[in-house]
């Protein structure tokens, strides 16, 4: 007598398996390698219908929610999306019972499965990744707590106070710029014969406000006083941190820090000021 494993593995095979189920109704040749060790007793007596009309509802809602969330992912591969979903859930099964958490794994699916996909659009894996953070960073369960945020006018603020950084903040370093290659699919643009590589420091993260998602372009030294304020340092080590990372004049150094500061305040970046360790 086959165990629940057997027939949840066979069942399961067959409901996300296309090949298995034309097999399983013309049993033509050997099995595909889904079924080589399904218990013959299953096959024999599972509901072809029952499981042809399951399976197309599952494919609808895995197609529908694909969809809903790599919208630019859909408009860049066409007629090609639908079959690239069909092999993603064969690579990679659904194993949670948030319906969403079966979509996250599309960029490691790229990078790992592409071929001639990747091949023709090497910014996909990133691409894909830039889509679901919207979702990681909507689902994200993190309160953002904010504290009050003064401008800095005289140095003892700048010694005893740090920024603090937005909890549900993302860096990302891509190696395609991905915000004007969304932007360009959003207006139906064509994206031309080549993408070429072009760095891009992208902030991600939850607005303490709309709580919406945002993206914000970085340049690099903005995001080096990222990740130096996640160390916890003073407004005024972030400045000697920012002189130390330039060439130019150091006075213009400390008046571009200032400037930046403001500005990340009013992104929701920073989140406001607190006591310095």
């Amino acid at each position: 007598m086959p165990s629940l494993r057997e027939i949840e593995q066979t069942v399961a095979a067959l409901w996300l398996n296309k090949e298995a189920r034309t097999w399983l109704v013309k049993r033509k040749g050997e099995p595909p390698e889904c079924l080589k060790n399904a218990p013959p007793g299953i096959l024999e007596t599972v509901d072809k219908k029952g499981v042809s009309l399951y399976a197309d509802l599952m494919n609808y809602g895995h197609q529908d929610v694909m969809s809903s969330i790599y919208p630019y992912c859909q408009k860049l591969l066409g007629k090609r999306w639908e079959s690239t979903v069909d092999d993603y859930l064969l690579q990679f099964p659904p194993d949670h019972y948030n319906f969403n958490r079966l979509c996250h794994r599309l960029s490691e699916y790229f990078t790992t499965y592409g071929g001639t996909l990747t091949d023709k659009f090497p910014f996909l894996p990133e691409l894909a990744d830039y889509e679901w953070i919207e979702l990681e960073k909507m689902e994200q369960d993190v309160a953002i707590k904010t504290a009050p945020h003064k401008e800095l006018d005289d140095l003892g603020q700048l010694a005893s106070l740090r920024p603090l950084v937005n909890p549900t903040l993302t860096v990302r370093d891509y190696r395609f710029n991905i915000l004007e290659i969304a932007a360009r699919l959003e207006e139906g643009k064509r994206l031309g014969k080549a993408v070429q590589p072009e760095r891009t420091f992208v902030a991600i993260y939850r607005h303490p406000g709309s709580h919406h998602c945002r993206y914000v372009e970085l340049g690099e030294s903005a995001t080096a006083i990222i990740d130096a304020a996640r160390g916890g340092l003073s407004y005024q080590q972030l400045i000697a941190h920012a002189v130390a990372a330039i060439s130019g004049d150091p006075q213009q150094a400390v008046v571009d820090f200032l400037e930046l500061v403001e500005q990340f305040q009013e992104l929701g970046i920073f989140v406001g000021s607190q006591e310095a360790a």
